[in-house]
């Protein structure tokens, strides 16, 4: 009897902890689907807020010099690629990549669907910032060679930002990139709404609540 014991005790006390690191491993990551839905949401407010201030600038030519310099910045910021090195939207996969890595992880999590929806979302999540990151409408219309040739063609090397401006803001393509913008607003939100469903299905799944 002692033995039995011994053992039935061992076995439920590995396999209530077992239980516990897959619940742990499971609201680990629906969290990074909330910061996904949280930096996509962002971003689409962001680019709101932006394109409003350059429609401002844009209306107002004729007196730019006289309109905040921090907007004009701001709007320079908007429209320029400040390098072609780095990718504009990032993805951050570290949860991803220890969700993956872990074969002991999914053993700790005793159910299918949990599985099957979380590698759905990650394949999903990455065709995501896939098409954001290399879509013609995303791009950022100032090439990062216009703004060195900008510095270049200044004796001291720095940026007369109202004339760099001035002078990019009525091209066809950051004209193009302004009237995108409520097309990638609601697209930003769309794909948010996306992972929204996988969270929601997830946390239904294994009975985690918000």
């Amino acid at each position: 009897v002692s033995i039995i014991l011994t053992f039935g005790t061992a076995h439920y006390v590995d396999g209530k902890a077992k239980k516990a690191a897959g619940r742990q491993t499971a609201m680990m990551v629906i969290h990074d689907m909330e910061k996904s839905i949280e930096t996509l949401r962002n971003w689409g407010k962001e680019d709101e807020t932006n394109s409003s201030i350059a429609r401002y600038v844009l209306e107002n030519l004729d007196r730019i010099d006289s309109l905040n310099i921090d907007s004009l910045e701001h709007v320079m910021n908007y429209i320029t690629n400040n390098s072609d090195e780095v990718t504009q939207y990032p993805l951050d996969e570290s949860c991803e990549q220890l969700f993956l890595s872990s074969q002991e992880s999914w053993k700790n999590i005793d159910n299918a669907s949990f599985i099957d929806a979380v590698h759905q979302f990650f394949s999903d999540r990455h065709a995501i910032f896939d098409y954001i990151n290399n879509s013609r409408q995303w791009k950022k219309p100032v090439s990062s060679e216009a703004f060195y040739l900008h510095q270049l063609e200044r004796e001291d090397g720095t940026t007369d930002i109202p004339q760099f401006v001035k002078e990019r803001i009525t091209s066809k393509e950051v004209v193009y990139y302004l009237n995108s913008a409520g097309s990638r607003q609601q697209r930003f939100n769309e794909f948010a709404d996306v992972i929204q469903h996988f969270s929601d299905q997830c946390k239904f799944t294994m009975g985690i609540t918000d």
